[in-house]
């Protein structure tokens, strides 16, 4: 209970398994009686004599766990056993897989934000652009005006000379008969 179901100790002397527990959700498959495996954390603590840690991948027993052995001295300080203490870590590596996903996520987020700002300016420049087109018609219509403007001022005055032709006309049409 003090550990939780994701646990599990051995005590080994130096070829042999003592005592084994496990919990529920970690098992390890360490028996009383067996032998001590050659490159396992047991043996590296029995060999080296001195405290071992590693984080034990979930490929290499189906699940992943933390492990943490600790050698037993006589007192001569010779190593006489070890003392080995695992944990589960699949909520760590769960945890660090949602960490993974929420990076890579954050990633195309901001990718999609860069993209979406470049593409924004680019929009920014054509509505810029427009403007200032809109701004060239303008002046270019306020010329045609003007062009338009002399030519009706032209045609009134045409017309007005063409009044003034025909009254002359009339006018010597009346003196010329006297």
């Amino acid at each position: 209970e003090l550990l939780g179901p994701n646990y599990g100790l051995a005590l080994m002397d130096r070829e042999k398994c003592l005592w084994a527990e496990e919990g529920e959700n970690l098992k390890l498959g360490v028996r009383v009686g067996d032998p001590v495996q050659p490159n396992t954390l047991a043996e590296h603590t029995l060999k080296s004599g001195q405290r071992q840690a590693r984080v034990i991948p979930k490929e290499v027993r189906g699940v992943s766990y933390m492990g943490t052995g600790l050698p037993i001295r006589d007192e001569q300080g010779t190593v006489v056993g070890a003392l080995l203490c695992v944990v589960g870590t699949d909520l760590q590596s769960e945890i660090q897989g949602i960490a993974k996903r929420i990076r890579e996520s954050l990633t195309v987020i901001n990718d999609e934000a860069n993209s979406l700002a470049a593409e924004a300016q680019q929009l920014a420049g054509s509505a810029t652009e427009l403007c200032s087109k809109a701004e060239t018609i303008r002046r270019e219509m306020q010329s045609m005006e003007a062009v338009l403007q002399l030519i009706r001022d032209v045609a009134a005055m045409t017309r007005l000379l063409g009044l003034n032709a025909a009254i002359e006309a009339a006018r010597a049409g009346d003196q010329g008969r006297g």
